[in-house]
């Protein structure tokens, strides 16, 4: 982004749903957090067993309609 870019909070519509490998799927309740000036994050909680692969389907739906969405996969081991 270069030297010129800023970052600037912008708050969202977050929707987000985790899948296991057995098939079970789960919605992810989001909650925003505001931290330091012009830091805005959203946090959810996922119960689950380890072993397990949880993939998480994310979207976000910006002020102004647009949408952008995301996915990802994580591996937990037991503790």
């Amino acid at each position: 982004l270069g030297d010129a870019a800023q970052a600037r909070e912008l708050a969202a519509r977050i929707e987000a749903t985790v899948s296991d490998l057995r098939g079970g799927t789960q919605p992810v309740a989001m909650r925003e957090i505001r931290g330091a000036p012009g830091v805005l994050d959203y946090v959810g909680t996922v119960r689950f067993d380890a072993p397990d692969t949880l993939r998480f389907d994310v979207r976000a739906t910006h002020s102004g309609g647009v949408t952008t969405s995301m996915q990802f996969t994580r591996d937990f081991a037991p503790r």
